[in-house]
């Protein structure tokens, strides 16, 4: 007589899944909110943003008016190196050929681009230097506020990535062991959906908000934010979106192929239960 038997999996394996699980899922979301500040920190989109921010700062008439732009060309005219100031009090000039065959905002953007980049690689002492009276001092004083759109706080948070994207694989080995048959697969699936939806919603309707393109001087950090938020905001998360929309197809694919394997399994696959023979 021979008989084949299950083995039975411990009832502390179960426990065990859950606890790594929900490691593995906080340690998800950690990654996931890290690489949406990875990407808005990166020199093209951060110089891009602050560029704009202080445009705005310092162009009280929008970015496309002609006026102060005219007078900026007859300054560079009548200069004797055909340079001036385009902010009085900051020592900081621009050419001719920074105005020629430019519109009124490329030739802003360009100039402020300037500034934005001594920002980012966190040389705002060499841009104090060239200030020369307080209205414009306070006016810097307030852009750099921005100093957490800088190389310095993106190597910061790449470091943070790269350490809790390893911590999020470290529990996800001992989540996928406990987890049973396709299980392995579907559970990891699950989560990495579930978490990354709610970003998917999140951006995508940040994405289709409206773009702020002109406002007033921007006076105090409160402004400063709100035209971040209402203008900038929006394209960078178009940005983010493809990434988490990736993450979540991830997910759903891994769910579907484990669906699809335990169907497979039950139709197509032989068991073994229970059985007594007798030996003839």
């Amino acid at each position: 007589m021979s008989s084949r038997n299950r083995k039975r999996r411990p009832h502390w394996f179960t426990d065990a899944k859950w606890f790594f699980g929900i490691f593995f899922t906080v340690s998800l979301i950690i990654v996931l909110v890290l690489f949406f500040f990875y990407k808005v920190t990166a020199e093209k989109p951060a110089i891009e943003t602050m560029t704009k921010t202080i445009a705005i700062t310092f162009s009280p008439l929008g970015l496309d008016d002609t006026t102060e732009i005219e007078i900026l060309k007859r300054k560079v005219l009548y200069s004797y190196n055909e340079t001036a100031r385009p902010i009085n009090g900051l020592n900081l000039t621009i050419d001719k050929e920074d105005l020629e065959g430019k519109t009124p905002r490329e030739i802003r953007l360009n100039f402020y681009k300037k500034i934005a980049e001594l920002l980012y690689f966190d040389q705002a002492e060499e841009l104090r230097e060239m200030v020369e009276n307080n209205e414009v001092r306070n006016n810097i004083e307030i852009l750099e506020s921005l100093s957490f759109l800088s190389q310095k706080t993106h190597r910061n948070i790449s470091g943070l990535l790269l350490y809790f994207t390893f911590i999020t694989f470290l529990f996800a080995i001992p989540f996928i062991f406990f987890s049973k048959r396709f299980g392995r697969l579907g559970n990891p699936g699950l989560v990495i959906f579930l978490v990354n939806f709610p970003g998917v919603i999140t951006f995508l309707v940040l994405s289709t908000l409206p773009q702020q393109e002109a406002t007033p001087a921007i006076e105090n950090i409160q402004e400063m934010i709100g035209f971040i938020l209402s203008s900038l905001l929006p394209p960078l998360a178009e940005d983010v979106t493809r990434y988490y929309i990736l993450f979540l197809m991830v997910g759903f694919l891994m769910i579907f192929l484990a669906i699809v394997g335990k169907i497979v399994w039950k139709l197509f696959i032989p068991h073994h239960s229970n059985v007594i023979s007798k030996d003839l």
